[in-house]
């Protein structure tokens, strides 16, 4: 049975009852898209992306299984085998990114099972970069703010993802010291219209004031990626650099 002959509700019960078997972990693979400087359009990291292919639903798409991974704690599992995997993708060099979403950030014991991910496979920390997810209110604000320091101080740097995808973002961005901060496509996209670049513009200025570092995502033509770079945007990614890859076909630093 295959996703298209299951109702919406039947395939939501589906997918949580598939996620509860122990051997859902045994389904799941990471592809890798590569994120360059945009100024030498060189590979420096690569961004790890769950895919889960089960037996009898088939292609999972992640917007469908990871919030209810979330919901049925399989979320720590999911983001432990995204670290050790990925760590050994990137071993020759470049950095590895891995989403998070903020209820999993704020777990207490997040910071020392990435620490312990690294010391596992002897992985410098300040190769690691964890994303935040846009979607979940900071609930535990002095949690988020204690792991953030925990792993900074590690060497780890942590990104926001998707400024430009709404508010919660960009008060984030301000309030709490992220290392790096992902522009949304849905920013990038007005790059091409006057309004876009001075918006964007209005954008870079704020996240590099802040001392971040700032991403773009979704680039995926040559003169987008030009304006970006020469609105002064220091990272892309996108299909014009390459698609999310298995292990082994993912280009890589």
């Amino acid at each position: 049975m295959h996703e298209a002959t299951i109702d919406l509700p039947g395939r939501a019960a589906l997918i949580t009852q598939r996620l509860c078997r122990p051997d859902f972990l045994a389904h799941v693979r990471f592809a890798y898209q590569p994120i360059v400087c945009l100024t030498g359009r060189t590979t420096v990291g690569v961004e790890s992306l769950a895919r889960w292919t089960d037996p009898q639903l088939g292609e999972v798409a992640p917007a469908d299984f990871v919030p209810i991974a979330d919901d049925t704690g399989r979320l720590p599992g999911l983001t432990t085998r995204a670290l050790l995997d990925g760590m050994e993708v990137v071993r020759g060099g470049g950095f590895l990114s891995v989403n998070v979403d903020v209820a999993g950030f704020c777990d207490p014991t997040f910071p020392g099972r990435v620490l312990d991910a690294c010391t596992l496979r002897a992985f410098p920390p300040d190769r690691l970069l964890l994303e935040v997810t846009e979607t979940g209110v900071i609930r535990e604000p002095d949690w988020f703010r204690a792991a953030m320091t925990t792993l900074q101080r590690a060497g780890v740097r942590i990104a926001a993802d998707d400024l430009g995808a709404g508010l919660s973002t960009l008060a984030r961005v301000i309030e709490y010291p992220f290392d790096v901060v992902k522009l949304d496509r849905a920013l990038i996209r007005l790059i091409h219209t006057g309004r876009g670049r001075r918006a964007l513009c209005r954008a870079l200025e704020l996240v590099h004031e802040l001392g971040a570092v700032a991403v773009a995502e979704g680039i995926e033509d040559v003169a987008t990626a030009e304006r970006c770079a020469g609105a002064g945007v220091d990272l892309g990614q996108g299909w014009l650099f390459g698609r999310p890859a298995p292990a082994g076909r993912a280009p890589v630093a």
